[in-house]
């Protein structure tokens, strides 16, 4: 993808460090591409790796749709000596480690302002509600990451594309191990930086809470301490603690307790008062209320006032499988809540909170829920905790487990309290969907995206199809 950021020939030299192959023809201010399939002729190839790729095998191929250089990693080059024969060659050690010295040269000639966030759950739900109130006061100043570009590659790729008119950056950061945060944070050096919380999510990486607060908090590496400002979620003790050891700079906490008036309504938004202001949300729960108080102290830090922002958020939509209620076209009264993005203990609990709270008058609430992946040797038991508290609960009609990894959530539910199902894939469920509840029900979606529950939906539509045809 191309960058909006150019370069000249000694910046890319000078910030990569790397050494000039050839120098056939020259080169003014150009954009760094790292993909042939849409390179834009005149871009300078940056070769990144994947699992099932290398792009320096597409060093040849990105010359012939017109590159004027590219970099080249030192082994491949010793491997294939003939690329020599191409112009404006620049061999480096790590194309990758390349990619993030030229965003974090961008970003620091830039005068964008820019916000990380990062956490076990809720930060793509955070920036996005950051996004929109900054958005409703500095229009099109405002910038994010897009999608789910939260690590190395995405990031770079986010700092690249600063333009002259980026007023505020919003950078996501997530991790799949001790030290890929402090890695981003070292070349976004953020301005501000916000931990919505933390959990088990990736426990079976790191192997334990402790471990995934003293990560999340790497997030302050790439700070000011003088001028830096961590916001940190306040109602979790562990993350108070550890942002406190690691962090010297300004920090600030939100927390529930700052709220008043929390009002759910079948009709309309939820509200909240916040400092004088009512605030209208969109999407329902107190976790959500969390993230958009997160995002609201960021606005605060940034100067925005509270005035401007309490009906910003009325009618967000998390979207990307977060919180997405559809109907099933041709059903009468049958809706689908898709927040099956993914799942952790925390995430899952939370959407279930708010399933069980939300007013959805007149419909049969149940839950489909698959596997939470990455708890490793954690897992059953985190599974089984999920069970436990559901028996505790009231305001499900019924609860589906699907395959082998949900079994202990399914065993720790006591069925005289909740009906619960035990089935092994998604056309099991569509066939419970249809015995059991195929009208005036709604029906949520949560599992860890390796379960594809997202299908569900579709699999009802289709379904419904072929039976007003039949």
């Amino acid at each position: 993808m191309k960058s909006a950021a150019t370069f000249s020939w000694q910046t890319l030299l000078s910030v990569s460090g790397g050494d000039v192959v050839s120098h056939h023809r020259p080169l003014e201010e150009v954009s760094i591409d790292t993909d042939t399939r849409t390179l834009a002729r005149g871009c300078f190839f940056l070769p990144l790796k994947g699992q099932n790729f290398n792009g320096n095998d597409y060093i040849a191929k990105a010359y012939e749709l017109g590159a004027e250089g590219a970099f080249i990693e030192k082994a491949y080059l010793e491997q294939f000596p003939d690329l020599k024969r191409f112009p404006n060659l620049i061999v480096v050690e790590d194309a990758l480690m390349t990619y993030l010295k030229l965003a974090q040269f961008h970003r620091k000639r830039s005068q964008a302002r820019i916000v990380a966030i990062t956490g076990s759950s809720g930060k793509t739900t955070t920036k996005e509600m950051l996004f929109t109130m900054l958005s409703t006061v500095l229009g099109e100043g405002v910038q994010k990451s897009e999608k789910n570009f939260n690590n190395e590659v995405g990031v770079a790729l986010t700092l690249l594309n600063i333009t002259p008119e980026t007023k505020v950056l919003i950078l996501e950061m997530g991790m799949r191990g001790k030290g890929q945060i402090e890695l981003l944070s070292l070349h976004a050096e953020p301005d501000i930086a916000i931990i919505t919380n933390v959990g088990p999510a990736h426990i079976g990486l790191l192997g334990s809470i402790e471990a995934i607060a003293q990560a999340k908090c790497e997030i302050f590496k790439g700070m000011d301490v003088q001028q830096g400002l961590g916001i940190i979620n306040g109602d979790d003790p562990l993350l108070v603690e550890e942002a406190r050891r690691q962090w010297e700079g300004c920090l600030e906490s939100f927390s529930l307790h700052e709220i008043d008036d929390i009002h759910t309504s079948a009709e309309g938004p939820l509200t909240f008062d916040y400092e004088g202001t009512t605030f209208l949300l969109g999407l329902p729960g107190s976790h959500n209320v969390m993230n958009a108080l997160a995002g609201i102290k960021a606005c605060e830090a940034l100067g925005i006032s509270l005035k401007h922002l309490g009906e910003s958020l009325a009618h967000f939509e998390a979207g990307g499988g977060r919180w997405q209620k559809l109907p099933v076209e041709g059903a009468e009264n049958l809706w689908v809540i898709n927040d099956a993005y993914n799942a952790n203990p925390v995430s899952l609990k939370m959407s279930l909170e708010s399933f069980i709270m939300s007013p959805f008058v007149g419909l049969k609430k149940v839950a489909i829920l698959g596997g939470m992946a990455e708890l490793g040797e954690f897992s059953e038991q985190y599974h089984r905790g999920i069970g436990e508290w559901l028996n505790d609960q009231s305001g499900l009609d019924a609860v589906v487990t699907i395959g082998d990894e949900t079994a202990p959530l399914y065993q720790a539910i006591n069925p005289e309290n909740i009906p619960v199902f035990q089935i092994g894939d998604n056309l099991e469920a569509l066939s419970l969907i249809q015995t059991h509840w195929p009208r005036d029900a709604i029906i949520l979606l949560k599992a860890s995206r390796s379960f594809h529950l997202e299908e569900i939906p579709e699999l009802l539509k289709k379904a419904q199809s072929h039976h007003a045809l039949s």
